[in-house]
């Protein structure tokens, strides 16, 4: 019982967010987003304080997160046509730049490779922040003449989150290991 109230408590504060950021009127991020924005202050507990800088030229929320020291402007997927679409059609992830998907709750998750043009980590991490899984993913042929959408989802490699997600996050590929993340790290 209590579990579930937690969870109802923990989706209904991540609603209120999601329609704040979707009320929001910040300035775009624009041409900036190759430039990290400024550092955010840690909290006494080791979380970060995750500040909005703007938008991307995406249209979506960006928030600086920190790994190793070093802030990185994240874009947030936060809907289910955002998580979706993901980094898909992207010629470039630029240098400290990455995306945080944002899921109600910590289910399983598998992410794939559809229409993404590079390769690129990913970390899953569950409700408290600890990456539970990592791979690097890479670039898979695109959608060929004639293929139907369900057979090219079909054939694309899924990464598992192999226990439960809440959040995943996505960099240039090689970097996080550069970055010293590793499995059971809370971010």
């Amino acid at each position: 019982m209590v579990n579930t109230l937690q969870s109802a408590a923990r989706l209904l504060i991540l609603s209120a967010v999601l329609v704040l950021l979707a009320a929001l009127d910040i300035p775009t991020f624009g041409q900036a987003a190759s430039t990290p924005p400024p550092a955010t202050k840690p909290v006494q507990n080791g979380a970060e304080t995750l500040v909005l800088t703007g938008h991307s030229k995406a249209g979506l929320p960006v928030c600086t997160m920190h790994f190793a020291d070093q802030p990185f402007a994240m874009e947030i997927a936060a809907t289910s046509a955002h998580r979706e679409q993901g980094l898909g059609g992207r010629a470039q992830l630029l240098p400290r730049n990455g995306m945080l998907f944002v899921h109600p709750a910590a289910a399983l998750r598998s992410y794939w490779m559809k229409d993404c043009l590079f390769d690129m980590d990913i970390a899953y991490l569950d409700a408290k922040g600890k990456i539970v899984a990592m791979y690097t993913m890479t670039r898979e042929p695109l959608r060929r003449p004639g293929e139907l959408v369900r057979n090219y989802k079909n054939r694309l490699k899924k990464y598992l989150s192999n226990t439960p997600a809440q959040y995943a996050i996505e960099l240039q590929p090689g970097l996080m290991k550069k970055l010293g993340l590793r499995v059971g790290q809370v971010i």
